[in-house]
């Protein structure tokens, strides 16, 4: 039987075996990647950046007392090295105004005055 016949028979358009068949295909490929241990790329356990241990204690994060880069420091030392950081983005946000809750910042990417308080008012 072609495939314009079963859709006569049965009264489908071809359209939607066509998804039917993608879909059953795509399951299939996503129950062999699943049970491979990867999943669309990502995969489970280690695959996954976000699960990976050392990314969950903070150890890459330069905003966490537990960061590679400070090993060796007291935990006086690191919390000074995070408030200087914060402090160094604060003050260049504050530079480059960069910040979306300010006139200034819409004014820079080319608004007029009143323009810049309407998109704020808007936000």
């Amino acid at each position: 039987m072609t495939i314009d016949d079963y859709c006569k028979k049965f009264v489908v358009e071809e359209i939607t075996l066509q998804s039917y068949t993608l879909r059953s295909h795509n399951s299939e490929m996503q129950k062999k990647a699943y049970a491979e241990g990867r999943l669309h790329g990502w995969g489970k356990g280690n695959s996954n950046p976000s699960r990976r241990k050392e990314v969950r204690d903070g150890r890459k994060s330069i905003f966490s007392r537990n960061c590679e880069k400070y090993d060796g420091m007291t935990d006086a030392e690191k919390d000074a090295v995070i408030q200087t950081l914060l402090k160094d983005m604060a003050q260049k946000k504050r530079e480059e105004n960069n910040n979306p809750l300010t006139i200034e910042y819409y004014i820079k990417r080319g608004s007029t005055k009143r323009e810049a308080k309407k998109l704020l008012r808007m936000r």
